[in-house]
């Protein structure tokens, strides 16, 4: 007789806090994990402000964008998400 094995269909998200961020910012990384161990996926609500190409946001302009991070599943797990608003502030005047 072989092992039994069970699985836990459902998987969860850590996505760490986002610090604030200011017009002119080096590009930085996202580093959500899923549970699963899966590959997770981003999207930007608006890439006028952030956008994100894979793991890597680009700041384009002042104002606000919820970065939701994503895991879509497989034929074990259930799909994961996990949301967070990213605030950029303009940058400061030059003196």
């Amino acid at each position: 007789s072989g092992d039994v094995k069970c699985y836990d269909p459902n998987q969860s998200i850590v996505f760490p806090k986002l610090d604030f961020k200011l017009v002119g910012d080096a590009d930085f990384d996202l580093a959500a994990k899923a549970s699963s161990d899966l590959p997770v996926t981003y999207t930007s609500s608006k890439p006028s402000v952030a956008s994100v190409k894979r793991n890597r946001v680009t700041i384009h302009a002042a104002g606000t964008t919820k970065i939701t991070a994503e895991q879509a599943g497989d034929e074990i797990w259930s799909r994961a998400t996990a949301s967070q608003v990213l605030t950029i502030d303009p940058a400061p005047p030059k003196k």
